[in-house]
């Protein structure tokens, strides 16, 4: 038993296990790989070995190089990785692949697995498709950018203020505006009130405070600032 390597019996041992390990693995997000020291894949599923041919167009077995997962990262860059999360690091990439001329976004999360010695006998490989919130964020920021011109050309400020923390996102028109610089204010709503004449202070305090007690989704008032 001294003489057999730490791969092979963790490799025999999740094939005894292999309808439970299969069963876990087919019900939890993304999928999973299992790299040894030498970076050859231990004992794939078949659900990840489905999700592998899917996704990289490659049949993977026991023994199949980690490295020839077509990755954007080159193999250089991913022996690198693998040497540091085998010193006991973890690891958060994200990658694009393309699927029949369309291109996916991976997550990739490179976890270092202990034995009862605490020794890093192999590494966790968990990809999770993350194509859906890529396209999200970047409908997002499209609509942020027109929303942003919209205010640009018009001339208007918009601040956004959290009641519970007091923070306040103030935008790049509203700062121009009132004449402050694009990284003067630290975003706070004190800096807010502090701009509010004297004379309009309880006026702009009872107005604030109807408003959020109300059911009315609207809120106008005109006040003087400093």
């Amino acid at each position: 038993m001294k003489n057999r390597s730490t791969d092979i019996l963790l490799s025999e041992t999740l094939t005894f296990n292999e309808e439970a390990y299969e069963l876990i693995l087919n019900n939890l997000e993304g999928f999973y790989l299992l790299v040894s020291k030498d970076l050859k894949i231990i004992a794939p599923s078949n659900a990840s070995k489905q999700k592998v041919k899917d996704y990289f167009e490659i049949e993977i077995e026991s023994g199949t190089s980690a490295l020839d997962l077509n990755l954007a990262e080159n193999k250089i860059k991913l022996t690198k990785i693998y040497q540091e999360v085998f010193s006991g690091e973890e690891k958060l990439t994200e990658t694009i692949i393309k699927q029949k001329g369309v291109c996916s976004y991976l997550e990739i999360h490179f976890k270092p697995l202990k034995n009862s010695k605490r020794e890093i006998v192999t590494v966790l490989v968990i990809l999770k498709d993350i194509t859906k919130n890529k396209k999200a964020e970047s409908s997002l920021k499209e609509i942020e950018e027109r929303w942003r011109f919209a205010l640009e050309g018009a001339n208007q400020g918009v601040w956004d203020w959290n009641v519970q923390t007091g923070e306040v996102f103030y935008s790049d028109s509203y700062k121009r505006l009132y004449g402050f610089e694009l990284n003067e204010l630290k975003g706070r709503i004190e800096e807010w009130q502090e701009m509010i004449h004297p004379d309009d202070c309880k006026k702009m305090e009872d107005a604030v405070e109807e408003h959020v007690s109300s059911q009315d989704p609207y809120y106008e008032s005109t006040y003087r600032i400093k």
